[in-house]
């Protein structure tokens, strides 16, 4: 697997780029200032081996939604900055086209291309499988997306029409510095609506490919 951890090293540098372009633009700035925002009503980040944090969010279509409702498939959270090459390969701009024009990263298979080669699994025809987009961060990245913004992604790249896929909307309480150390990458919740895999962001716990996607037949029970 040496292309993977190849082509892994290429997404953790760009990650990291764009995490130091977020702080130059005035990102940490913007989370120290958020004073007046509510705090979260769980712990943030998640924890790897710990129950996920049940988020109670919007989704693309404007409805309050409890990720634990999904409790008993399996998830994969993937969350997302909309300006991040990484997120927009991995959500199929190569086959569907950049997202309001920004930038995808060259040679990076979407979701589903790596979940078919790492774990053999084809979550659009898996129900047990719920592929959950978090929003983060809108194209600037100190912002935090819109009902809009989640309803033009998921349209864009086919997420509204599919039965096991969802957006939410990440608000104002998690734009800050845990939220952005997250992107890129794959968060695997297994039935019990704990966080068994983490591959997500510049330091991932797991391995995103040989790790989080390749164990989610396991998960599964296949």
């Amino acid at each position: 697997m040496r292309d993977a951890r190849a082509l892994l090293l290429v997404v953790l540098v760009l990650g990291a780029a764009g995490a130091w372009a977020w702080r130059l633009r005035g990102g940490e700035a913007g989370a120290r200032s958020g004073a007046s925002v509510k705090p979260l009503p769980h712990a943030w980040p998640p924890v790897r081996g710990e129950r996920y944090p049940d988020l109670e969010l919007l989704d693309h279509r404007g409805q309050p939604t409890r990720l634990s409702r999904l409790e008993g498939k399996v998830i994969v959270v993937e969350p997302i900055g909309m300006g991040c090459p990484a997120c927009q390969a991995y959500a199929g701009a190569h086959r569907r086209g950049t997202f309001r024009g920004a930038f995808a990263q060259e040679g990076l298979p979407s979701f589903g291309e790596l979940l078919r080669r790492y774990a053999g699994v084809d979550w659009e025809r898996e129900p047990d499988l719920v592929l959950v987009h978090l929003l983060l961060f809108d194209l600037p990245a100190e912002r935090a997306p819109t009902v809009a913004d989640a309803r033009a992604w998921a349209e864009h790249f086919g997420l509204d029409r599919a039965d096991n896929a969802l957006v939410l909307v990440g608000d104002e309480r998690y734009v800050n510095p845990a939220s952005y150390a997250l992107v890129p990458g794959f968060q695997v919740i297994d039935r019990d609506f704990v966080l068994r895999y983490d591959g997500s962001g510049h330091h991932p716990v797991d391995h995103p490919y040989e790790a989080a996607l390749a164990g989610i037949p396991a998960l599964l029970d296949r």
